[in-house]
């Protein structure tokens, strides 16, 4: 299946300059959110949202055409 990643703020990075964050992934049907950010080097301190679903689940199962999103927390004070 194939899903379109956009990768926000520095997790730019992981990505060609062209790129602007974008990307699709072909993974196995049954394939998790988690799967896709081990794809990037990424665990589960990312913070995702599927479908523009806020608060998703990193165990959340994808299907074919999701777009998953994903950003670093913020901290500060």
């Amino acid at each position: 299946m194939q899903i379109h990643v956009q990768l926000y703020g520095t997790l730019r990075d992981r990505l060609p300059a062209e790129a602007k964050g974008k990307t699709t992934l072909q993974l196995e049907a049954g394939a998790t959110a988690a799967d896709a950010l081990a794809e990037f080097g990424l665990d589960d301190a990312a913070m995702i949202a599927i479908n523009d679903e806020h608060e998703s689940e990193h165990a959340q199962i994808l299907q074919d055409g999701d777009r998953l999103s994903v950003f670093m927390p913020v901290a500060g004070g």
